[in-house]
């Protein structure tokens, strides 16, 4: 569900390996464009039962939603859910708290519709900066170690400030001789 930039790559990787994908989405012009290319886009809500039962989810192996912005959880999976408990789900989330909507929905699979960009832009702009590559690889590890420490305090809590003392503000030290292996304690001496 969503044939846009997002779900255009999705769709690609999953013919690549020969997948059949059903492509719905709303915009008549990008399934126009879509058709110029060569890929069939029907047009209807994704959201609405009748119009996935219409594209076959009946025989579907699993339900993509890549969706551009945030959409109402409970009212488009609940029935979902229902009716096909068995079919896995995966979704593309807005923002944050459209990932913890979508986490609390029973959706394991959610995949933040700028994270990777960011970390890969943040990467390239420490590379600009010349920064060492054991340095680039241990900011980005601290990086989504906080920023799951911060996922799983707001999912438990329910509260979006939760896990703000994770938040990055400030330089942070990496000893480089910490990076290697922790020695055995026969090995310590």
């Amino acid at each position: 569900v969503g044939g846009g930039r997002f779900g255009q790559v999705v769709a690609q990787m999953l013919a690549a390996r020969g997948v059949m994908v059903t492509t719905i989405d709303l915009d008549a012009e990008l399934i126009d464009i879509s058709k110029r290319f060569g890929i069939k886009v029907y047009f209807g809500d994704g959201r609405r039962m009748d119009i996935l039962r219409a594209a076959g989810i009946d025989h579907a192996g699993l339900l993509i939603f890549a969706i551009d912005g945030a959409w109402d959880v409970a009212a488009t999976l609940e029935p979902i859910q229902t009716e096909w408990p068995d079919l896995p789900i995966l979704a593309r989330a807005f923002d944050r708290t459209h990932l913890l909507q979508l986490r609390r929905a029973g959706i394991e699979t959610v995949v933040r519709e700028t994270f990777e960009s960011g970390v890969e832009m943040g990467r390239q702009a420490l590379m600009a900066l010349n920064t060492p590559d054991t340095i680039i690889y241990a900011i980005e590890d601290e990086f989504r170690r906080r920023d799951d420490e911060r996922l799983v305090l707001q999912l438990c809590s329910d509260d979006p400030t939760s896990g703000a003392d994770q938040l990055i503000r400030g330089p942070l030290s990496f000893d480089p001789t910490a990076l290697g292996e922790i020695p055995m304690a026969d090995e310590a001496g």
